[in-house]
């Protein structure tokens, strides 16, 4: 996760991105292994993952609670990013 903005509406935009540290593109389809929570678990997330570091590869519209991504590589590799209303995640 990036940052998110307050939209000043009760509902805030969550930006991602990525790194991929292959050397060759990696496709993880939207489902068990890439998915948010909570649902939908497909919220337009990418499922082709160019090498190195992607910067604010997509964004997502919320409520401002707890809105997690979990990926789960190829290689068995999961990890989390979680976007929320905190105000410690504010873009600049």
């Amino acid at each position: 996760m990036e940052c998110v903005n307050d939209n000043g509406n009760g509902t805030y935009t969550a930006y991602f991105g990525y790194y991929n540290r292959n050397d060759c593109w990696v496709h993880i389809p939207i489902g068990a292994d890439n998915k948010f929570t909570p649902d939908p678990q497909d919220r337009w997330q990418t499922q082709f993952f160019e090498p190195g570091r992607v910067i604010n590869d997509f964004s997502v519209v919320f409520d401002g609670s707890n809105l997690v991504w979990y990926l789960k590589s190829p290689n068995g590799e999961a990890a989390t990013s979680t976007a929320s209303d905190n105000p410690d995640q504010r873009c600049d």
